[in-house]
């Protein structure tokens, strides 16, 4: 089989794809040097990511993916939404996937309950196994808690080397506002982030929510990012 041409299955081009150097690692960074290193491994890797919502698995799956292909690895990333939202298409896409480099297969949770799913994973395990390629599974439980239905897959993925990602602790989560921020050519100041792990939700995908809003009303307003522009645009 021929290796495609490096790319993410997705509606945006590799380079808008998050990096894994934006990823504020705080109690992850095991499992963020794995991956730094993962294309350079020798012989077939299988990791698996789990955690809550908000502990970072799609922005280091999107990282992963990004990191590979501009090693020249051809490498895919395949969302979960992607099962649920046209069901033929996502199973037709994930049946295309032995042939990359690496493959990073984003809320498996979704795709187990698409019919016929497990059975085009074990196929594309088995050729990712024989090319000696990767294939990073993220997930919201770990494998043993996974109901499968599959016996052959669930040997097979609940060998894979297994990482809990755990949620940024406050100076993590000011640091990841911090640099979300910069990276939309914003300075957050420390009053305001403090103000937010203060007075906001805590929840990391909450906070970046809260920011994406504030971020639309200094844009609209062309003003800069303050405490009474937060307490305005949430309400607080």
């Amino acid at each position: 089989m021929s290796v495609p041409h490096p790319q993410l299955l997705l509606d945006f081009p590799v380079g808008m794809a998050k990096a894994l150097a934006s990823f504020v690692p705080g109690p992850n960074a095991e499992v963020l040097h794995r991956l730094q290193g993962c294309t350079t491994e020798d012989g077939f890797v299988c990791l698996w990511l789990y955690g809550t919502s908000g502990t970072g698995k799609t922005h280091l799956l999107q990282g992963v993916c990004r990191h590979a292909a501009r090693l020249e690895v051809a490498a895919a990333y395949l969302p979960g939404s992607l099962a649920e939202s046209d069901p033929e298409a996502g199973l037709q896409a994930l049946r295309g996937l032995g042939g990359y480099g690496l493959v990073a297969l984003d809320d498996l949770d979704c795709w187990l309950g698409l019919p016929g799913a497990e059975e085009a994973l074990f196929e594309v395990y088995q050729s990712l196994y024989d090319r000696q390629a990767a294939l990073i599974i993220a997930c919201g439980a770990p494998p043993n808690d996974v109901p499968f239905g599959l016996d052959d897959l669930a040997s097979r993925l609940r060998a894979a080397s297994c990482y809990r990602l755990h949620e940024l602790d406050d100076p993590g989560k000011e640091q990841l506002l911090v640099s979300v921020a910069r990276e939309r050519g914003f300075e957050l100041p420390g009053e305001v982030t403090q103000f937010l792990l203060r007075r906001g939700d805590r929840d990391v995908a909450a906070l970046l929510n809260s920011f994406a809003r504030i971020e639309h009303a200094a844009l609209a307003d062309q003003r800069r990012l303050t405490v009474s522009l937060v307490k305005r645009v949430l309400g607080l």
